[in-house]
């Protein structure tokens, strides 16, 4: 039978690990599952707006918001409202009025919330998504189950020291600020599959691009 990738699984996984024990499901009412569904799904979270990982960075049109019949414009003084997509983990990183994405970024609009205000009649946006593990790849699926091991192995286990080595291998050293260990592994791939990426000359410029105001682990805390 295929194993199902999904969040109960990469807990199981992740605490594999350490030997910590296995659950059937988040609500199974034991101290072991509700550590699971209070930590697991937020450290895949955060795993998956680490960087600005290609394989969950998506274009989407965005829906207008319906305001009030007596009042059908925003309250902002914009003309129109729009909501993120409900999977949105972060962004949006450039806006356009354009469907075609190599057209120049959109820069008449404002944030409230996770909702984006502007005058334009219909806008995209680029956002980092939620994204199945069923989806990831196999070096981003090691990073993440280390990355949850990594947080579970205290309140299950109370190893302080396993939980510094687990972090460690999964984000890399303080010094590194999370773009260290299997990060650094599932970045390198990333970066590869760029299209401007010359695996035989010096990609320095083009990492930096990409990780640039990126937020690191540190900043979800």
């Amino acid at each position: 039978m295929t194993d199902v990738l999904d969040e109960v699984s990469i807990a199981n996984r992740a605490l594999a690990v350490f030997g910590g024990g296995s659950i059937t499901a988040f609500d199974e009412g034991t101290p072991l599952a509700d550590n699971c569904r209070l930590i697991v799904p937020r450290i895949m979270d955060r795993c998956l707006i680490a960087q600005g990982w290609r394989m969950n960075l998506v274009t989407r049109r965005l829906e207008r918001i319906g305001f009030t019949d007596a009042d059908p414009q925003p309250p902002n003084g914009w003309r129109y409202g729009y909501a993120f997509p409900a999977d949105a983990l972060r962004g949006p990183f450039r806006v356009s009025r354009h469907r075609d994405v190599r057209t120049g970024a959109f820069r008449e609009w404002s944030r409230e919330g996770r909702r984006v205000f502007t005058d334009a009649e219909e806008i995209f946006g680029e956002f980092l998504v939620r994204l199945s593990p069923d989806q990831w790849g196999p070096t981003f699926l090691d990073f993440a189950i280390t990355a949850c091991a990594a947080e579970l192995v205290v309140p299950v286990c109370e190893d302080k020291d396993h939980a510094a080595e687990l972090f460690a291998k999964a984000w890399g050293t303080q010094r590194e600020g999370g773009r260290g260990g299997l990060s650094a592994k599932v970045l390198d791939e990333d970066v590869a599959t760029d299209p401007g990426f010359d695996a035989s000359g010096d990609a320095g410029e083009l990492v930096a691009a990409h990780v640039s105001g990126q937020p690191t682990f540190a900043d979800f805390d």
